[in-house]
């Protein structure tokens, strides 16, 4: 078995790892949240959610155990103001963390690891754009290269990642049978 893995960083981001011979999905981690409620004297309840980090460590290290290689997709920072995106520094300092707690795991593992950029792994994947919902096109895909975990791609706003993390994985063995991974 050849066992290669896909992480898509984020908050709803995953880890999946994929079995290359069977072309199969062997394994979803989930980011782990800790979930509570903010009451506020004059204002509704706030829902808040944080990653779980010890929970993310436990169950990431087991599912990399016997992973071959890890495609990581290389996350940037915000474009400054006025190209579009309205992140802000703190969300992208938590995304950091999101980002670079498990590639410390990967590290601390010893794992080959490559890193790819969303745009490399569209145009290996010949991923669509979708103009109304630049999210959709993640699910059609994973549905198409894994039948047989359509399961794991149902909830639209739960599944991203995973959707996404078996799409870097999907693109990671093209890559790997292209002889394009670089060995981090």
């Amino acid at each position: 078995m050849k066992l290669i893995a896909g992480f898509d960083p984020g908050k709803k981001g995953a880890l999946v790892t994929y079995d290359i011979e069977s072309n199969s999905i062997v394994e979803v981690c989930r980011v782990p949240l800790e979930k509570w409620t903010e009451k506020h004297r004059n204002k509704p309840d706030t829902h808040k959610s944080e990653i779980d980090w010890p929970v993310l460590q436990r169950e990431w290290a087991a599912a990399l155990l016997f992973v071959d290689h890890v495609f990581i997709e290389h996350v940037w920072g915000a474009a400054p103001a006025g190209k579009g995106r309205k992140d802000g520094g703190a969300s992208m300092f938590k995304l950091g963390y999101a980002a670079g707690v498990p590639f410390g795991i990967i590290l601390s593992l010893g794992l080959p690891h490559t890193f790819v950029t969303p745009q490399k792994w569209h145009k290996l994947l010949n991923y669509p754009k979708d103009v109304d919902d630049p999210k959709a096109p993640s699910f059609k895909l994973a549905r198409k290269y894994f039948p047989a975990s359509v399961k794991e791609f149902a909830r639209k706003t739960v599944d991203e990642g995973v959707a996404e993390a078996a799409l870097i994985a999907y693109a990671g063995r093209l890559l790997l049978e292209q002889g394009n991974a670089d060995h981090s």
